[in-house]
């Protein structure tokens, strides 16, 4: 009886500590928002790295890595792949719903490149600037015969600048000239134009301070520091809504293409209020850490896609894959 309550109490002991030493070798994972759809993690041969993507009207998604698109359906599932492997960008920086292009850039390692166009009917590429103008990114004006981009000088750091181009006379206007504090290692100059009015609006990326946001009017020559606040003195993308109400942001580290331990924030500032409303769009269940970059707009404005990178434990930055957040309003 005694052997028999003895090999009990050893069996008890047994069955906490294996528990105990389960639970504890189980690595702790975090919770992804539910609203968070994956839409690009990885391709045929296993390998993803979009930096950024466009969300078009029809429904069709564009990508930089290999030009083309994903069809989408209502229920925001693939249906349809048009990529040409011959032809890729690092970030597509701008295009109009009622279009059929949009903008894309090649950047080298510095930060800067050339200017490209890409056209979605007959899927043909074509040379806009040539990246001896060191262009960081571009924005249409209007229609797509217009177009402003920002240079970081020709040559570098010579008249840098926001710059109106002509795609039919190739007139090129320079409309204010400025450059951050960080210059070409700021990695996108991630500035947009608003939709009704002639304003630019800028991210001030700033030496170990959080960046600022300046709205410049390049018809008054005029300019409105708005009062946000960002947590991380890192780099800043911004997206104005169609109206020009809201504004779609993501502020991320240097090291988003390389090397960091910060994580990024993405939200939506209301423009009357100058109220954020910051977004969970952590990808990431193993460090719960991910770098969010280069949020659009969906075509209806309730959802927004962006690319996602998970962060590891040593400070690694992964590849690159798009993801929707649904319902963001």
């Amino acid at each position: 009886m005694k052997n028999t309550f003895l090999f009990f109490c050893w069996l008890t002991f047994s069955v906490i500590v294996n528990n105990s030493c389960t639970k504890s070798d189980e690595p702790k994972r975090f919770k992804i928002n539910e609203n968070i759809v994956t839409l690009l993690y990885e391709d045929m041969y296993g390998i993803m790295n979009v930096h950024s993507s466009y969300w078009f009207d029809n429904n069709r998604v564009y990508t930089s890595y290999m030009l083309g698109y994903y069809q989408l359906n209502s229920d925001l599932k693939i249906v349809e792949v048009s990529i040409d492997e011959l032809h890729y960008s690092n970030l597509i920086v701008s295009a109009l719903s009622n279009g059929n292009t949009y903008l894309f850039m090649k950047s080298y390692y510095d930060g800067s490149g050339g200017l490209g166009e890409y056209n979605t009917n007959s899927n043909s590429i074509e040379v806009l600037i040539d990246s001896t103008e060191n262009i960081s990114s571009a924005v249409h004006y209007r229609t797509t015969d217009q177009i402003i981009y920002y240079s970081y000088g020709n040559p570098m750091g010579v008249n840098p600048g926001y710059y109106l181009f002509n795609k039919v006379t190739h007139e090129k206007t320079l409309l204010l000239e400025y450059i951050s504090d960080m210059g070409r290692t700021e990695f996108i100059n991630g500035f947009d134009v608003h939709p009704t009015e002639d304003i630019i609006i800028i991210p001030v990326v700033k030496m170990g301070k959080s960046p600022l946001v300046i709205e410049y009017n390049f018809n008054t020559q005029t300019s409105d520091t708005l009062e946000v606040n960002f947590d991380f003195p890192a780099c800043l993308w911004l997206r104005y809504n169609k109206t020009g109400d809201k504004i779609l942001y993501s502020n991320y580290p240097w090291g988003a293409v390389g090397n960091t331990k910060e994580g990024s924030e993405v939200g939506i500032i209301d423009r009357k209020t100058l109220t954020k409303q910051v977004l969970d769009v952590n990808t990431d269940d193993r460090t719960g850490l991910s770098v969010n970059i280069f949020p659009n707009w969906s075509p209806d404005e309730k959802h927004i896609i962006y690319s996602s990178a998970p962060v590891t434990s040593l400070g690694d930055v992964g590849l690159y894959g798009v993801y929707i957040l649904k319902n963001v309003n």
